[in-house]
């Protein structure tokens, strides 16, 4: 009930920059972390670059996080980008 998936492009392989956006409301106070996993590969490639912009309400500016992701993840974990706390 506090996130909402309202973009998803990489459903099918329609385009070769697809984006996902994830809006998060009524957070309780906690540890949440980030993670991005490779799900499926539409192109048979053994890694992904990705980029992750979060950004809290008021800041002025996203916290950017650019990396890659294995293929060889998908059965065993996801790769975890950042973590954040609530008070």
């Amino acid at each position: 009930g506090w996130g909402h998936l309202d973009i998803d492009m990489n459903v099918r392989p329609k385009t070769n920059k697809p984006v996902e956006n994830i809006y998060m409301s009524h957070l309780e106070p906690g540890r949440f972390g980030v993670y991005v996993h490779y799900y499926r590969s539409h192109t048979r490639m053994p890694s992904v670059k990705f980029r992750v912009l979060i950004q809290r309400e008021g800041e002025e500016k996203p916290r950017i996080i650019n990396s890659a992701v294995n293929y060889s993840q998908h059965n065993d974990r996801s790769k975890k980008v950042f973590e954040f706390r609530i008070p």
